[in-house]
């Protein structure tokens, strides 16, 4: 290896461990897939398996603790525990993985951009910036997918050009490379099918039968054990959520297929003006979605990607596969719902998209250096001209300056009084409590307690149902902002509030802990969402009321028992005793009379069950004046 390339990967490792601890953060990432992915690391590094365990749900009918888990694919997190497992299990531990991955990718990014005849300080040059890249280092210091299959798709890329070079390819440690490295970024994100499925057109074109064959074997020999786990689990694929106009409300329907070319339409427009430009600069860490990028984005975003396919022109070898594969990736992307937006879905291609972006700026001045016929500086340009290209890291200085104060800042009101309502069920619960509430992994995470969510559904008694199946103790009612709480629990509990019995209550934005009580409360009939014919409710305080009801009212005939075992029988109106009743106390006297907005008025009678005497009077104010 030359002594420059040595002095390159030096540098390389110096500036990853100046940026990396500069702008690690320890906190928890709020997204809540990164919490998700490091419990499963860490059951399987305990040898617990990949399971849920610390999550209550219900499947066909059967309420499942230790659940199998099928969301994620389990690449990323049987990566993260392996390293867990010799470096112990705490976050920390995971969040340096995960910058290790980062560090890989720079490396693998320096020798593939090579492979591609790029020149080495161009691929230098590259790699320091996605170390420099304000987005890689924020993904990196959390534990996102992303990073890992950026790794691995780096990997692929590389190893399969490698083996290429090899006519008796399987002679080739490179290929075995590209093997595993296929299938590691497979099951990290189903999203590789696109580069898989690009390398095999690849490999059409060239009329490689042997290698296709190989390689489709190879891919479905190692998704056999995969998918035979799978087979009997209830799951949805991303590719089932596409087919959604929104994966987080279903209810808005399916797509059609205007809604296919609106949705493309958009994402491009986005990607074109502020993902791909905001990636490659890595200057506009706060932009928001909600505005229009103006036209000044536009032309910025197009000229980028204009000198990217420039420089994927200029490729001597292997533009055609690059360009397969980028294409790939991207088409998928264009069908990604629009509420997933954000550079961290193209964040995996953003280092070969940062290595043609400056191999394209190389070539358009050396064009221009050969129209100006300015040959004297032409080695002087190639040599160290090059080197000027390090003045794109002054844009990103935006994008350090807003990860520093994210670093150094705590966590949001609303999620730190979230985490607070978690802490609480932590110290005032049983251990075998079951407690539902939005992102329940961040709950688990600060809770310790047994987690599970509720149903999403409209239908009131299907989330009330819910909870009682899954034998809920305590619902967590929060402020992040999300309108499943709004749309779907916060109307169950409105609707039921006998059920839910405030425990604990933060300060503003408020997060609360309700015991639920499922026994208690109103059971009956309805009137839309009022108690309405007849029902019975249990009150806290031991009492309750069976009988009749008018729109939420007490009206009508009904029995009331108090917790001392007085029991009242009589009329009611507008939530009072009003009219005939008898009053059965708990020493065994009886007192009958009526009742007027809640008490004693008129002619009654008193018996009294150790005498068996009865004796009648006037009640006034509920003072009993006996006949004389």
């Amino acid at each position: 290896m030359k002594l420059r390339t040595l002095v390159y990967l030096f540098i390389i490792f110096v500036y990853f461990f100046f940026s990396f601890n500069q702008y690690k953060d320890e906190k928890v990432h709020l997204g809540g897939d990164n919490v998700a992915y490091y419990l499963l690391a860490k059951n399987l590094s305990q040898g617990n398996g990949y399971v849920d365990n610390h999550v209550v749900s219900e499947r066909n009918g059967e309420i499942i603790k230790s659940v199998p888990h099928t969301h994620f694919p389990p690449g990323y997190p049987a990566l993260l525990s392996v390293f867990m497992k010799f470096f112990g299990s705490e976050i920390n531990v995971a969040k340096n993985v995960n910058g290790f991955f980062l560090l890989l990718s720079s490396i693998t990014l320096f020798f593939l951009l090579q492979a591609i005849k790029i020149n080495e300080n161009i691929a230098f040059i590259s790699s320091l910036f996605l170390l420099g890249n304000y987005y890689m280092l924020y993904f990196s210091m959390y534990l996102y997918s992303e990073v890992a299959f950026m790794l691995f798709l780096l990997l692929f890329l590389y190893s399969f050009i490698k083996q290429m070079e090899h006519q008796f390819f399987w002679k080739s440690p490179y290929f075995y490379v590209s093997l595993g490295s296929m299938m590691v970024m497979f099951y990290i994100k189903s999203i590789a099918v696109a580069a898989i499925f690009a390398m095999l057109l690849f490999l059409l074109s060239k009329k490689e039968w042997k290698r296709i064959l190989v390689y489709v074997g190879s891919f479905v020999l190692f998704y056999l054990p995969w998918s035979w786990r799978m087979k009997d689990l209830a799951h949805t694929s991303y590719l089932h959520y596409l087919t959604y106009k929104n994966p987080y409300n279903r209810e808005l329907g399916v797509m059609e297929f205007s809604d296919y070319i609106t949705r493309i339409l958009m994402n491009f427009k986005r990607y074109i003006a502020v993902e791909i430009p905001g990636g490659i600069l890595s200057n506009d860490p706060l932009y928001n979605y909600k505005e229009d990028p103006g036209m000044m984005s536009y032309v910025v975003g197009v000229g980028i990607v204009l000198v990217v396919l420039f420089g994927l022109f200029k490729l001597k070898k292997y533009s055609g596969y690059l360009f397969l594969s980028l294409g790939g990736v991207f088409t998928v992307l264009l069908l990604w719902p629009e509420v997933w937006f954000g550079k961290r879905f193209i964040l995996p291609i953003m280092p070969v998209l940062l290595g043609l972006f400056f191999w394209g700026i190389y070539h358009l001045v050396m064009v221009f250096v050969k129209l100006l016929k300015l040959y004297k500086i032409k080695k002087g340009i190639e040599k160290y001209g090059v080197y000027l290209l390090l003045l794109f890291f002054i844009p990103g200085k935006i994008g350090f300056h807003e990860l520093k104060k994210n670093v150094d800042a705590n966590h949001i009101p609303k999620y730190h009084n979230y985490f607070q309502a978690a802490k609480w069920v932590k110290l005032n619960t049983p251990d075998t409590s079951v407690t539902a509430c939005r992102k329940p992994n961040l709950f688990h995470l600060y809770s310790g307690k047994t987690v599970t969510n509720y149903r999403k559904s409209s239908d009131k008694e299907e989330v009330l149902d819910g909870l009682i199946k899954l034998k809920v103790d305590y619902v967590i009612l929060e402020s992040l902002g999300f309108s499943s709480t709004s749309k779907y629990l916060m109307p169950t509990i409105q609707k039921y509030p006998g059920k839910f019995k405030m425990e604990y209550k933060t300060g503003k934005p408020e997060s609360y802990v309700f015991q639920f009580l499922p026994e208690m409360g109103y059971d009956g009939e309805w009137k839309g969402d009022k108690k309405h014919g007849k029902g019975k409710y249990k009150y806290w305080d031991g009492s309750s009321y069976e009988g009749e009801w008018k729109e939420n009212i007490r009206e009508g005939k009904g029995e009331y028992l108090w917790k001392s075992n007085n029991r009242f029988v009589g009329e009611w109106k507008n939530d009072l005793r009003e009219g005939q009743g008898v009053l059965f106390l708990s020493n065994g006297n009886i007192i009958k009379t009526t009742w007027v907005k809640d008490k004693m008025e008129g002619k009654g009678e008193v018996f009294n069950v150790k005498t068996k005497e009865r004796t009648f009077g006037l009640f006034k104010n509920n003072k009993f004046i006996p006949n004389v």
